[in-house]
């Protein structure tokens, strides 16, 4: 069974029988939160490593940062002091407005 099937188990379970304990859920869902976040750090840096030298200078990184970028911006992501992406507003004058 897939996390996003136990998710749905889960969300069908707390509409039909109440709510589960947060204990349980916090049980069964943060290993699942952990994995989802390893694999991410790990495809980023395969997807970054896969890039030639000019395009890693076109990004501001080095061949040997890659990682440390990367490992960087997992610890980031799990304190929690990344913004979300609803929160995240184009600079002004950016090609984005």
């Amino acid at each position: 069974m897939n996390g996003q099937a136990i998710s749905q188990t889960i969300a069908r379970h707390t509409k039909t029988k109440g709510a589960l304990p947060q204990s349980i859920l916090r049980m069964v869902l943060e290993p699942l939160r952990r994995f989802r976040a390893w694999r991410d750090r790990r495809l980023a840096v395969r997807d970054l490593e896969r890039l030639n030298d000019h395009l890693l200078a076109d990004i501001g990184l080095d061949r040997g940062q890659i990682r440390f970028v990367i490992d960087g911006l997992g610890r980031r992501a799990e304190a929690g002091q990344t913004r979300s992406r609803q929160a995240e507003k184009p600079l002004p004058g950016s090609r984005f407005n």
